[in-house]
């Protein structure tokens, strides 16, 4: 009886051994399951499949010539005359420059971060550059001006980069036609080496248009107060006005328009209810304070003359 039951207790232990080294090598099959499933799935992110030009060319959008000249067959668009266009990197459509792709869509353009281009002579998309790089285009040039940081190309005007502004504008240079007041962070002309210093006067909004006047194309225009205006938006502007929008203070010599205002008001009379009250006004010009006769529209201010007053 005895011997019997060891047999049994032993079967029952083999039993058992066994099983654990059914189960040990299952959960090895397991591990190494997933080990090589997780290194098929790295493979799959890394790899990287070869990709047909043509079929991916033929997914971006605006793949042809554009000419700012059509008779003279002169490549480029109403702002600038180059010989390629960009791929922008937000949508992968091809535009002949950022103001054209502003234009077109709902977003803006990160020039900077464009590395495509296509050059409009063999249509071919190629990483940016000064020239082509195809064969057939015998390293052609795709602007006579090339800025590697701004992306930017201009076969007409002299244009050159600041490194204050990290942008580039248009004149020959620094220290040739323009400097750079690092006051106003701004670059400006070398007439201007005397004027208004204003802390980042660039750095705000045409008080007109409400465009940002730092990176804004148009041309610039300095008012006699320090502030900027778009020379364009100051045209308009002043048709109606002749104070600045921002602090009030006149745009020009106005003593012109000021001694007109002085022979209408000489030939006024005051109501003798009116007679003899004075009024306390602020002078925008020359920022001083001072007691006036009654008016009801015109206040001449005593220490300078200026009628561009307000009532205090």
């Amino acid at each position: 009886m005895i011997h019997q039951e060891l047999k049994i207790i032993e079967k029952r232990y083999q039993a058992k051994i066994t099983l654990l080294r059914i189960l040990k090598f299952a959960v090895r099959l397991t591990r190494e399951a997933r080990r090589y499933q997780s290194r098929w799935i790295n493979m799959q992110r890394n790899s990287e499949p070869e990709v047909d030009m043509e079929a991916k060319e033929e997914r971006i959008p605006g793949l042809h010539p554009s000419y700012r000249d059509s008779e003279k067959l002169e490549f480029g668009c109403k702002h600038y005359k180059r010989n390629c266009k960009l791929v922008a990197s937000c949508c992968n459509k091809s535009y002949t420059c950022r103001h054209c792709h502003d234009e077109a869509t709902d977003h803006v353009m990160d020039r900077k971060a464009t590395t495509m281009m296509m050059c409009m002579k063999c249509l071919i998309i190629q990483p940016i550059g000064p020239t082509c790089s195809t064969v057939s285009c015998n390293n052609l040039s795709m602007a006579r001006y090339y800025c590697s940081i701004c992306k930017l190309f201009d076969d007409e005007r002299q244009i050159y980069h600041c490194p204050h502004c990290d942008l580039c504008r248009i004149g020959e240079g620094l220290g040739i036609d323009f400097f750079h007041c690092m006051n106003c962070n701004a670059c400006m002309s070398k007439s201007l080496s005397k004027h208004i210093c204003r802390e980042k006067c660039l750095e705000v909004d045409c008080p007109i248009c409400h465009e940002y006047i730092f990176t804004s194309s148009t041309p610039l225009r300095a008012l006699s107060c320090g502030h900027i205006m778009h020379s364009s938006c100051f045209d308009a502007y002043t048709s109606t006005n002749y104070t600045c929008p921002i602090c009030s203070k006149s745009l020009g010599d106005m003593q012109v328009y000021f001694g007109m205002i002085d022979a209408m008001l000489a030939e006024e009379t005051i109501p003798e209810e009116y007679a003899g009250q004075t009024q306390e006004i602020l002078c925008n010009d020359c920022e001083k304070r001072g007691i006036v006769s009654f008016h009801w529209l015109y206040h001449k201010c005593p220490s300078c003359g200026s009628y561009n007053t307000r009532l205090v």
